[in-house]
């Protein structure tokens, strides 16, 4: 189906999409239709018009499935995160995962955001075609977050934050490069990093000790400290923070995931030292926390 077809669907089935509130989902066949309207327009991977330079937004949102997300976890993503971004057109969503694929070729998908339905003038834009533009690039967003996070069940052995934050960053795959203006990257994870080199599971210690001591919160070095403890741990930061400089128009809000009912933020300091040292303003920094049953 090509763009001119699925606009015109769009906009004749307008009257029976507004009849449910346009929130019955999507099924797979229509999801592989109307998310190529909303792809880039000239297989160049960029969403703006040609006269256009800067996008106004990049929004990226990188899912931690390592540990895999409950239900109420993948809710809260599109509450606050999906149904809560103010695009403007030509606008880049893109959502990936982490897993255990290689970080190099792991599973997203990405969107050019229409025109907004707020943007729009109701006597040259149409407003049937722009509301069911916005209703449907709605659902293709919720579909692809939801099918992402619910592909992933089995718990990976490892967790290579850093290195899926090095390709967000850097690889041109994932259309976040720095070229891109205004980047605003949502991280849904716990933050534990698990790797052969580096894994806060040992370097992340209770701060009751003993035998009869029983559940207490961690405590992590700070990412300094981890970063001077060793030449070779030193080695691999430097080449995980390799080529990525942010800069005033960067922003990073992480949900700090509860696994495992670990919902002390002993990760938090050391992430705070990450974003510092790539560059990332403090007050570009925010965590939001799931807290789960208190």
């Amino acid at each position: 189906m090509n763009r001119m077809h699925i606009t015109v669907f769009i906009v004749s089935s307008i009257l029976f999409m507004s009849s449910s509130n346009g929130q019955a989902p999507l099924t797979p066949q229509q999801f592989s239709q109307y998310a190529e309207l909303f792809s880039s327009s000239d297989g160049s991977g960029t969403c703006r018009d040609e006269e256009i330079i800067e996008s106004d937004s990049t929004y990226f949102l990188l899912l931690d499935t390592t540990d895999p997300l409950d239900p109420e976890q993948t809710q809260f993503v599109l509450d606050n995160y999906v149904n809560q971004w103010r695009f403007e057109k030509g606008d880049r969503f893109t959502v990936m995962t982490l897993s255990d694929e290689p970080v190099e070729t792991a599973s997203f998908y990405s969107f050019c955001a229409p025109l907004h339905e707020e943007d729009a003038n109701w006597f040259f834009d149409g407003p049937a075609k722009v509301k069911a533009m916005n209703m449907f690039f709605s659902q293709v967003l919720h579909y692809a977050v939801t099918e992402l996070a619910e592909r992933f069940t089995v718990e990976s052995d490892t967790s290579l934050l850093l290195e899926a934050l090095q390709q967000a960053y850097i690889n041109s795959r994932y259309g976040f490069t720095e070229e891109e203006k205004n980047r605003k990257l949502i991280l849904v994870s716990d933050l534990f990093q698990n790797s052969g080199r580096i894994s806060f599971f040992d370097l992340c210690r209770p701060t009751k000790k003993g035998i009869f001591a029983g559940p207490s919160p961690l405590v992590c070095p700070s990412f300094e400290e981890t970063r001077t403890s060793d030449p070779m741990i030193e080695n691999s930061i430097r080449l995980a923070t390799a080529s990525i400089e942010l800069d005033s128009g960067d922003s990073v809000e992480i949900y700090y995931r509860n696994v495992d009912e670990r919902i002390d933020a002993s990760a938090e300091p050391w992430w705070r030292g990450y974003f510092s040292s790539i560059g990332l303003s403090e007050d570009n920094l925010e965590f939001t926390y799931q807290l789960g049953a208190l």
